[in-house]
């Protein structure tokens, strides 16, 4: 989940020169997306509560939740 709500603030605040792909195509194409539903704002703390709660998902796994912390880590922040 949160990679698509990162996803869908990247095709509504980056150029597709940055993402390397066609940016806007979602809203052209009238599908619903995070932003366009909940606001920008909403969009972006909803991305903080998913990493939160993947974060802590993983540290159940102790030792062995290092990879999945730096997967969920980076996903929130990812610029593409």
């Amino acid at each position: 989940l949160m990679f698509q709500i990162v996803d869908d603030i990247l095709d509504v605040t980056q150029e597709a020169a940055h993402l390397g792909k066609a940016s806007g195509k979602d809203v052209a194409a009238g599908k619903l997306t995070f932003p366009g539903v909940l606001g920008l704002d909403a969009s972006r703390r909803a991305v903080g509560e998913q990493r939160e709660r993947a974060v802590e998902a993983a540290a159940s796994l102790g030792e062995r939740a290092g990879a999945l912390v730096e997967i969920a880590e980076y996903m929130a922040v990812r610029t593409k």
